[in-house]
Parts: C-alpha cells; structure tokens; sequence
C-alpha cells in the first residue's frame, strides 16, 4: 500500500491525519481571529432534549426487540451499529454476547467498537475482557481491527491496550505492507501508548519514527512527528530539530516547529 510521495496522502479518515488537519485548522483560525476578530456566536433560547438511542434507532427504521438489535449490529451505518450496542447493554441482553463478539470481529469503527466493547464488558464481564484482547492480538482479523480495538481499549485504560495491543501494533508498524497507512496509523495508536511502554519498546519505536522522519512518505513522517512530539528523550528532540530544518511541506515544518518551541527549555 505505499505509494510515491505524490499520491502518498491518505484518506482524511485516518487517525494521525486527523490529529494533523486539527493542527492545520488551529493554526488557521488562530490567524484568522487575530486579523479579524469574530462576533460572538448567536445564542438561543432553544433547548433540545437530546433523544434517547431507542428513538434515534426507531427514527432510522430500526426496530428495538433483541433480534432487530442484534441484526443491526452489521448495519451499513455505522450510528446505527453503534446505537444497536449501546441499546442491547442498556437492556441487558445477555442472549446477545455471541452476537457482540462476532460484530467485534469485523468492525473497524473505534467508536463503534467502543460501544460494542462496552456492552459486552457488561453483559459478559468475565469473558469480554479476554475476548476482546485477543481481538487486539490477531492480526488475522487485518489491521483495521487491530486498531479498532485497540483505540477503544485505550479510551478505556491505556495500561491494559498497551500490554494486550503494542505488539501487534508495533508488527503493523515494521511490515512491509502495501499500504502507506498501515504503519502509519499503527505508530499513531502506539504513541498514544508511549507512557506505558517498556523502554526497549520505546527506543525501538524512537529508532523507527526517526527513520519515517526522513523518508518520503508522506503518512509516515506525520506519525513519526506525533510519536516524537510525545517523546522527550534528546534524541527525539534533535531529530526534530533536523528534520525541521530539511522538511520541504510547510504545515510539516510548522508543525515540528510547534512542537519544539513549546517544549521546556533544559
């Protein structure tokens, strides 16, 4: 999946891309409000009560029985799976744990996965835990899963995603796959694992993010910044200095200079 650095420029759906076009946004704005202050926003009396997952599921044509839930858990929106989940926890759909766990196997929707994760831990809290580990481990099940369950698991308690996902992840980051999201998105979701790491780990991952720092990936040099933005090691932060002064894309270059201005100074 890796490509020339002209068509290297993943969907906008990825992780580490989004955590970029953030950036970008940010800076932008801050430009913009400088320039040209904005009015305020427009307030309004009007106040919504947010509606129930039940009316939201029957506004979108599904029904709420167990069965309609457990058959809209493989819905082509993924609202509605994520909803169909939530519901069967908050009803307490025990009959529906082998329903949950074999959605969980296919889907790629963190916060889909997020809610089936949720309601499984409390409809089957002695296995749901275990299953969903093993999830994290298989990398059979393809990389998009890997990471759905382990970004859910990291909302969740980022010690555990990083003893039960870091190494598959870190599989994802060194195999040589042909598509340039998979290490990328792989390191993003191990930088958010980075505290939790063991240190042989982390400079392993040091050592990779320096090299994606200088290569031509596009993907990769973003998520090698966001890996060593987190790491405050000597060797991150020269790295980054360097790699600022030689990088050619200018939101790159602000980036890392961002991120090196705003670290405390030794």
């Amino acid at each position: 999946m890796y490509r020339s650095v002209k068509s290297s420029r993943p969907r906008w759906g990825s992780s580490w891309l989004r955590w970029f076009g953030i950036f970008v946004a940010f800076t932008a704005t801050a430009k913009t409000q400088t320039a040209s202050p904005q009015a305020p926003a427009a307030t309004t009396s009007e106040h919504r009560t947010p509606k129930s997952s039940r009316e939201a599921l029957q506004e979108r044509g599904v029904g709420v029985d167990p069965d309609s839930l457990m058959k809209a858990l493989s819905h082509s929106d993924p609202e509605v799976r994520r909803l169909a989940a939530m519901r069967l926890g908050t009803d307490n759909v025990r009959s529906a744990t082998p329903a949950l766990k074999s959605a969980l196997q296919k889907e790629t929707d963190s916060g889909v996965t997020l809610s089936m994760m949720g309601s499984l831990f409390r409809l089957a809290p002695r296995s749901g835990e275990s299953y969903v580990a093993g999830l994290c481990q298989d990398p059979a099940l393809g990389i998009q899963v890997n990471l759905a369950v382990a970004n859910a698991l990291t909302t969740l308690d980022v010690a555990q995603a990083a003893r039960a996902c870091a190494p598959t992840l870190e599989a994802w980051v060194t195999k040589n796959s042909p598509n340039p999201d998979d290490a990328a998105n792989a390191l993003t979701a191990l930088a958010s694992l980075q505290s939790k790491l063991d240190e042989e780990t982390v400079v392993r991952l040091r050592k990779l993010s320096i090299g994606f720092l200088a290569g031509q990936e596009f993907g990769r040099r973003i998520a090698a910044i966001e890996w060593l933005s987190r790491d405050r090691s000597a060797e991150a932060q020269k790295a980054l200095e360097q790699a600022m002064d030689t990088e050619k894309d200018p939101a790159l270059r602000d980036l890392m200079k961002h991120i090196v201005n705003s670290r405390p100074a030794k």
